[in-house]
């Protein structure tokens, strides 16, 4: 009732139109000083390369949603309605909103939280809450990626923020691993001496670091080998597939002979 009883001092007397008119310029020009304020501030944002382009879309929403609301409160105050019912019932209302969106808010913080620290950008590859892809947006309530499948992948902030999260271009290089079996009957020595040179086959793996070969296991078919090589991080999935292909071709010309599966077959008679 209180809130209602504000509204019993506005002057609808023979000043009504006047009034009306009035209104409508306020709010005629404070719908262009709106869109003024966003403009420049758009421009300053987009100056300055600390800001990711996500954040610059937050700040803007943030901004645009406070002048709206200080817009509307002139216009309130200009048809002389007490605020004093207005802001308490608004108070009220808020505090059973958060309650209600308490999830919603965690959200909006964890937004915030990513903007100001930066943990990854836009474009960035992470890993984060079991998927893996790259960054195509960070929004007030949510973060998009998409995977190498291209799916499109949407994560609450707050879970993110909960979250470890692994970013995979944030280095200049990235290690490229990758497994490789032999027969028991080849050389072991001249397939570790192979993998070592697979960076000169390949120009785009890094001779520093310099590769790392280990055998990692065996089974009665062969012996497996791990090899981790270099490259730069926008190269890794092309430097993979030319280990894999450059690996095989430098057995192949070595002699080295892959795995070869065997069968005990026994004859019951």
């Amino acid at each position: 009732m209180k809130f209602l009883n504000a509204f019993k001092n506005v002057d609808l007397g023979s000043e009504a139109l006047l009034k009306v008119a009035e209104i409508i310029l306020v709010l005629v020009i404070g719908y262009f000083v709106i869109r003024t304020v966003i403009h420049f501030e758009r421009k300053a944002l987009r100056k300055t390369d600390r800001i990711d382009n996500s954040a610059v879309v937050m700040i803007l929403r943030i901004t645009r949603g406070l002048l709206w609301l200080m817009l509307i409160l002139t216009i309130m105050s200009r048809l002389n309605v007490n605020m004093a019912p207005f802001v308490a019932v608004l108070g009220t209302a808020g505090a059973a909103i958060a309650l209600a969106l308490k999830d919603s808010l965690a959200n909006v913080a964890g937004g915030i939280i990513l903007l100001l620290t930066k943990p990854f950008v836009s474009g960035d590859e992470i890993q984060v809450a079991g998927y893996s892809g790259v960054v195509d947006y960070i929004d007030l309530m949510d973060t998009k990626l998409h995977t190498y499948a291209y799916e499109d992948v949407i994560i609450p902030n707050g879970t993110i923020t909960n979250s470890v999260i692994v970013n995979c271009s944030r280095r200049d290089i990235r290690r490229v691993d990758g497994n490789f079996w032999i027969g028991l009957q080849s050389d072991i020595t001249e397939a570790e001496k192979i993998l070592k040179t697979i960076p000169d086959r390949v120009d785009i793996l890094l001779r520093d670091p310099a590769p790392y070969i280990s055998i990692i296991g065996s089974s009665p078919d062969g012996i497996a080998f791990k090899a981790c090589y270099w490259c730069r991080t926008e190269q890794r999935s092309e430097a993979k597939t030319m280990v894999e292909k450059e690996v095989r071709k430098a057995f192949e010309e070595a002699g080295i002979q892959p795995p070869v599966r065997r069968s005990d077959v026994r004859i019951m008679s």
